[in-house]
């Protein structure tokens, strides 16, 4: 663990080696994303040989294994994943700064910041973007985390937006805060199986005690499973937690691998459930809405700020009405 903090924390700085990567970052978060090596190397559009060397030169220069080899698929040891969030801000710091280096086009004054939950960067947002950028003009920037770091960034001023999923029962008991919000979607958590795995998932039904991939009790959707998955659960069900993840990307994958039970936000699962992939099994087991919010401070902001605001606001009032 020591030394991966060490690693972690050296990413910002050239050794006397001149080898020190953040691609090196972005290949283990890879594999943890997608849930494989031959997934990871699609990913980062190099051959799988030439991905699972870099991997093991990644393993050499830290001096410890860092993937569960004995599994499939190849999973990042439990203590190594206990860095994720910190590779994952180290990651979007560094791209940001090299960014900022190579991109001198876009003045700063034309640019906003939009905090993105991991479940929507990939799958709502996209939308958004492409309304506020369609002229031309603007710059946006995407930073991905949990929804607490999202709002922590935006109370931290670090972003003019937060981007964010908010339950029905959020939304009524919201009261007096620091944020406005304005709905631009909606979502549902769904439960789904792998169609490949059907027969076995039946099985494990029929004796009431099922496989499920969860996600950690100290984010959004870990609470949400806690709150609104098991809650609802009908009584004579038990579930066995097979694996767990903090994105539901992976958790996707898992699914798809047979691990277990999914559930997963409706947007990231929709590709699968058409073509057959998945199968909803919401008429079993409990799913849940959600509304997808675009959050800013009450307080004044800038005025490329609040334009784009206005801009969000009228837009999807429009589409609403």
């Amino acid at each position: 663990m020591v030394l991966l903090q060490l690693f972690c924390s050296n990413i910002l700085f050239w050794n006397i080696k001149g080898k020190m990567r953040v691609e090196w970052l972005e290949d283990i978060l890879a594999v943890l994303d997608t849930g494989s090596l031959t997934d990871a190397a699609d990913k980062r559009f190099v051959t799988q040989s030439a991905f699972t060397r870099r991997i093991k030169h990644i393993e050499e220069f830290v001096g410890a294994e860092l993937f569960d080899r004995s599994k499939k698929p190849v999973k990042l040891l439990d203590h190594v994943r206990e860095h994720e969030a910190e590779m994952r801000h180290i990651v979007v710091r560094m791209n940001a700064l090299k960014q900022s280096f190579t991109d001198p086009a876009t003045p700063s004054n034309l640019r906003v910041s939009i905090a993105c939950q991991h479940s929507i960067a990939t799958t709502i947002s996209p939308k958004l973007i492409r309304g506020l950028t369609k002229d031309g003009r603007l710059n946006v920037k995407v930073r991905a985390s949990n929804r607490d770091s999202c709002l922590m960034m935006l109370l931290a001023s670090e972003v003019d937006f937060a981007v964010i999923f908010e339950t029905p029962e959020e939304a009524l008991h919201r009261g007096k805060q620091k944020y406005l919000h304005e709905h631009i979607g909606t979502d549902w958590m769904v439960p789904v199986i792998a169609a490949d795995y059907k027969s076995e998932f039946l099985k494990a039904f029929k004796r009431r005690k099922f496989p499920m991939v969860t996600y950690p009790k100290e984010i959004f959707l870990g609470q949400l499973f806690d709150s609104y998955f098991l809650s609802n659960l009908p009584p004579e069900f038990q579930i066995a937690r097979t694996a767990e993840t903090g994105l539901a990307l992976a958790a996707l994958h898992y699914t798809l691998e047979g691990i277990g039970v999914g559930w997963l936000p409706q947007s990231i699962a929709s590709h699968d459930l058409d073509n057959g992939r998945l199968i909803d099994i919401s008429d079993q087991l409990p799913k849940q809405e959600l509304h997808v919010k675009i959050v800013r401070l009450q307080m004044s902001i800038s005025d490329l700020a609040e334009e784009v605001w206005m801009q969000v606001v009228n837009e999807y009032q429009t589409i609403s009405s």
